[in-house]
């Protein structure tokens, strides 16, 4: 159940929910316990910028920790703009998850478009987060990478266009004899992507 308010480029929702994730019996409904809250505060400045920040509190959402609850915070910070040389949007975002305890994992990511005229396209990602989970024992560390890649795309019709893109990305994974990563993690990918306007 959300619910929410609207004044002169600011925006506040207040969500409540269950904070439980699905079990494995997909074709049938859980019961509501709206046992969660969430609220996010968002403003748009100008037709350039828009900036949110967000807060939640998760009952027990992991179904094999079923006693550990979590609290999340996020932020993140949106531009855009139409320059003489090309078309710009970037986006940086900030994540923290607590947990009941008291173990906390945070996030981050950086990306950015650069568009210097129809139909190239070219991004650069880098992301890194801190899990308990990437290698055994239950400490927190981390993991993270960069990618960079290009979109061609064509038009097909008025309002349809594919595009036929690639990536690379560089990897940096936490050592660990009990979960090798390797030594120098990386890969490629190509994709497809079909956009109507």
């Amino acid at each position: 159940v959300t619910a929410g308010w609207v004044h002169d480029g600011w925006k506040l929702e207040v969500s409540q929910f269950t904070g439980r994730e699905p079990d494995q019996s997909r074709f049938d409904f859980a019961s509501a316990k709206f046992d969660s809250t969430s609220a996010r505060l968002s403003w748009n400045p100008d037709s350039n910028w828009s900036l949110q920040v967000s807060g939640g509190f998760l009952k027990s959402p992991e179904q094999l920790e079923p006693a550990a609850n979590e609290n999340r915070l996020t932020a993140s910070a949106t531009y855009y703009n139409a320059f003489e040389f090309g078309d710009v949007a970037a986006t940086l975002a900030f994540g923290h998850k607590h947990l009941s305890d008291n173990v906390g994992e945070d996030a981050g990511l950086l990306e950015a478009e650069y568009r210097p005229a129809p139909p190239w396209t070219l991004f650069v990602r880098a992301e890194s987060i801190g899990s308990d989970e990437l290698v055994p024992g239950g400490k927190v560390r981390g993991a993270g990478e960069v990618s960079l890649g290009a979109i061609h795309d064509w038009a097909l019709a008025e309002h349809y266009k594919i595009g036929l893109g690639g990536l690379y990305a560089f990897d940096f994974a936490p050592s660990s004899a009990s979960a090798p990563y390797g030594g120098d993690p990386h890969g490629a990918m190509a994709f497809v992507r079909l956009v109507a306007q």
